[in-house]
């Protein structure tokens, strides 16, 4: 499938985990939910209401959002339910396992078209980031405190290795 210009490409099923993250952060309208998408992308993107409303009537007719009147009843203020809540732990985790994907799929390829790798070298980063992605699953798999940790301790030695590229 080619790609037309300025079409941009998501992961699927990107959008309504997003919703569903943000109407369980605090009550959203769906104008507020565009907004921080726009605000998130330095405004590269900002979804349209075409684009949001029908994912909130989705998410609300599975029962995974509900419904209220806004303060100025003028818009419908959505937050997650039980079920969405729920449903928000298992999107997180297909989200990321797609991106990662994704990611480890690509970078030798983006690597080796700016480096001008042969064969083995592209196999080699194809590895390495392998590697990394499995990793990265395993440090975010991790309680929220060691999972810092960890996250510090590698900062730690990057910050390192850092030191032998400036001299």
């Amino acid at each position: 499938m080619a790609i037309k210009p300025g079409v941009r490409v998501f992961v699927k099923g990107f959008l309504e985990a997003f919703v569903l993250y943000e109407c369980s952060r605090s009550p959203k309208t769906g104008m507020a939910i565009c907004q921080t998408v726009e605000t998130l992308t330095n405004g590269k993107w900002r979804p349209s209401p075409g684009t949001i409303y029908p994912a909130l009537a989705r998410l609300e007719k599975t029962g995974l959002i509900k419904a209220a009147k806004s303060k100025n009843k003028k818009e419908k203020q959505y937050s997650t339910t039980s079920a969405g809540q729920a449903e928000l732990k298992i999107r997180k985790k297909e989200v990321l396992l797609e991106v990662e994907e994704v990611m480890q799929t690509l970078s030798p390829i983006f690597a080796r078209v700016v480096h001008e790798l042969d064969d083995e070298k592209s196999a080699h980063i194809a590895g390495h980031m392998k590697k990394w992605m499995e990793f990265r699953l395993k440090v975010l798999a991790l309680p929220p405190a060691k999972r810092q940790k960890v996250m510090d301790e590698l900062l730690d030695r990057i910050e390192g290795f850092d030191k032998h590229l400036v001299n």
